[in-house]
Parts: C-alpha cells; sequence; structure tokens
C-alpha cells in the first residue's frame, strides 16, 4: 500500500528527484507519482529529461545488471536488455 507523503523521509530520494521519472522514484518510495510530483515541485526541481542519455549508460552496460542501470538512468529494464544485446554485450554475472 502507498505511504503517505507525510510518512516518507524524502531524504532517501531527494537526490533522485528530477533525475528519475516521478513514477519510478514513487514505486521506489512507496508512494504515488504524485506524491512525487508534489514533492519535487516544492523543492523547485524540474521534471526528469524525456531523452535518454546513453553515454554513461553505453560504458557499463554489462557491468551492472539491467535491471540496476534501468533505475539509474530511468528506462525499463526491457531498454537496457535490448541496448545491451544490440551490441552483443553479455549480461553481468551476479
Amino acid at each position: 500500500m502507498d505511504q503517505s507523503p507525510k510518512h516518507i523521509d524524502w531524504s532517501k530520494y531527494k537526490h533522485l528527484l528530477g533525475v528519475l521519472s516521478d513514477g519510478d522514484v514513487a514505486q521506489l518510495a512507496g508512494c504515488s507519482a504524485r506524491a512525487v510530483l508534489y514533492q519535487r515541485r516544492k523543492l523547485n526541481i524540474t521534471a526528469s529529461r524525456h531523452g535518454i542519455d546513453w553515454q554513461y549508460a553505453d560504458r557499463v552496460l554489462g557491468m551492472v545488471p539491467d535491471d540496476v542501470l534501468a533505475a539509474w538512468i530511468g528506462v525499463s529494464q526491457t531498454a537496457v536488455w535490448k541496448r545491451r544485446t544490440d551490441r552483443g554485450i553479455p549480461p553481468v554475472r551476479k
């Protein structure tokens, strides 16, 4: 169940506001995307960019798990998997 925005320790998620999508931060924080939007606006943080910056991500494909990289750059795990497999890079061994 979603937490009330008043019961969330936003200091744990502040570094993700404006970096990840509001929906992704909401998933991590256990609240609604609307609560994240409210908090982001309260702190005067702009929304994350819609384009994907693969410049950094391409350098670590196959070095970190796809799901972790996906969370870092705000895309789906499938998007990372496709990017990695299109380049013939094997997955990281856990």
